[in-house]
């Protein structure tokens, strides 16, 4: 009987031991799917925020190589104007200007899309 007992004690102190061990294995799962659920997120933000900075830096690009062509065609246009003047007196060009408001309208829409960016990123931050 008391071989029994101490037995049947040595059982239960095992059995509290891996218990314990279960639970705290439990507790270590859980943490560790919550951070991976978190870190799941951060990473979605991360790819939208990569993505939309990508779309940005496409449309500064093609709005700079935009201006770059219209820059070098007014500049071709000037040129071509300067030799009509120099072979007529009197003439006059105006083509040097519509260059120049071009560049203006891109800077603004740069700053603009910049804007609209940052505040998507704070909408984001924010959910």
């Amino acid at each position: 009987m008391s071989k029994m007992n101490g037995t049947m004690i040595k059982v239960q102190g095992d059995a509290k031991k891996w218990r314990e061990q279960a639970e705290a294995a439990n507790k270590l799962a859980t943490s560790l799917s919550l951070a991976k659920v978190e870190s799941d997120n951060l990473l979605a933000f991360k790819n939208r925020q990569l993505a939309q900075l990508q779309e940005l830096c496409r449309r500064l690009n093609k709005e700079n190589r935009g201006i770059d062509k219209n820059s070098m065609s007014s500049n071709d246009n000037e040129n071509t104007e300067k030799g009509k003047e120099e072979n007529e007196e009197g003439a006059s060009t105006s083509n040097g200007a519509e260059g120049e408001g071009g560049g203006d309208e891109g800077k603004i829409e740069e700053k603009i899309a910049q804007i609209e960016l940052k505040e998507e990123i704070k909408e984001e931050i924010k959910e």
